[in-house]
């Protein structure tokens, strides 16, 4: 098919024709010594060219060609003028089509969705509510809309957004909005508290500066079990003390995947199917509607100004057994390792790893055990009753 690919194309139109003559390669020099523009010229057979010229040449073409005794057939046409003057006679529906088009250009230059994507705490009904005091609301022209405008005054009229990013997308209004963290509730230095762990191991090493130590090494502790009580003094002086100090405990971190030991190939079988459709008003009007009954598809997706256009490839699945499998489980350990490691601190000593691999039918079972030295040590404020 031509592309009409300029202005040029569609204001004075293509044609596509075939000659049939004794010496096609003649007559074809003959039409570039007067002055016709020739593109796309394919031979068919040894007396039989097609090629593609101007519309305002085709008279000169077959003039030429009576003048040679050569045959001139029009294979196709292409262009708004061709279009006219297919039309001109169906004056209705010439101008049923271009009050169409206009009603769609007219449409689309309004916002008829606003969709709001929030967090936490705000709800999308109270950002909502606040755009229609402002006059923004669906139906509203797009000329109406500054979206940096909007994007400083949510910010600047509303504490709990840090935040906001306004778009507009064909006919729809985006707003994503990030809201102001509440930083959390930290202890006081003075605050009477306890130091548990914040997870299970097993003991190496215990540090105090505050509180009195209640595990030693080579304890076992799970989490949530108190290492350091934050009180001190002899029994009955004791007083309440914000513990302090560190609690140095072997930990394990562990992960586990299934890998298949085969891969699934998808090849396209040619056969495709197309929708091209608009949506006025929320609702779907296609203009083409194929039946998709592939089993297996690629959905490819090109939505134009007006136009929605989706190209559904039928595709065949091929089980394909993987040759080089070691690759892929080292492959696999490290994609495991770097998930366990990347909220790793400075302070974490990483001592082993213990690798373990299984195959069950067509699958492998994988799993990594990190074996760390780190601090597990939290604080957990200490609930009491003041007698008097």
């Amino acid at each position: 098919m031509i592309k009409m690919s300029n202005n040029k194309t569609i204001n004075k139109g293509i044609v596509i024709i075939e000659i049939t003559a004794i010496n096609p390669d003649s007559f074809v020099n003959i039409l570039w010594r007067n002055g016709i523009e020739i593109k796309r010229v394919h031979k068919e057979n040894i007396c039989t060219y097609t090629m593609q010229i101007n519309a305002c040449d085709l008279k000169k073409v077959e003039s030429i060609a009576e003048n040679y005794g050569v045959k001139v057939s029009v294979l196709k046409k292409y262009g708004v003028k061709f279009i006219i003057l297919r039309y001109r006679k169906r004056k209705a529906f010439l101008f049923g089509s271009i009050l169409f088009i206009l009603m769609i250009y007219y449409l689309a230059s309004f916002i008829w969705s606003v969709n709001i994507d929030t967090e936490y705490n705000i709800s999308p009904y109270e950002i909502r509510k606040e755009l229609l005091t402002w006059g923004i609301h669906p139906g509203i022209s797009k000329r109406k809309i500054d979206i940096f405008e909007i994007e400083d005054r949510l910010m600047r009229e509303n504490d709990e957004i840090v935040w906001a990013k306004v778009r507009v997308e064909g006919t729809h209004l985006h707003i994503k909005i990030s809201e102001r963290q509440t930083p959390p509730n930290l202890i006081k230095d003075d605050t009477p508290c306890n130091l548990v762990a914040n997870r299970d191991g097993e003991i190496i090493r215990v540090y105090t500066k505050a509180g009195t130590a209640v595990v030693s090494e080579g304890d076992m502790v799970r989490k949530g079990e108190i290492l350091v009580n934050g009180r001190q003094g002899s029994e009955g002086a004791e007083y309440l003390v914000h513990a302090d100090g560190k609690v140095i405990a072997k930990t394990f971190y562990e992960k586990s995947k299934i890998l298949k030991s085969y891969k699934i190939i998808r090849k396209r079988t040619g056969k495709k199917s197309r929708k091209v459709y608009f949506t006025v008003l929320g609702k779907k009007i296609f203009i083409k509607n194929d039946l998709n009954n592939f089993k297996n598809y690629d959905k490819i997706i090109n939505n134009t100004l007006f136009f929605k256009n989706e190209i559904y490839y039928e595709v065949e699945e091929e089980r394909e057994e993987i040759e080089d499998c070691d690759d892929m489980i080292q492959g696999a350990f490290k994609e495991l390792y770097d998930d366990i490691t990347v909220n790793f601190d400075k302070s974490v000593k990483i001592v082993d790893k213990i690798k373990d691999v299984k195959f069950d039918g067509d699958k492998y079972k994988i799993r990594l055990v990190v074996v760390v030295e780190e601090n597990i040590a939290v604080p957990q404020k200490i609930e009491y009753v003041d007698e008097d």
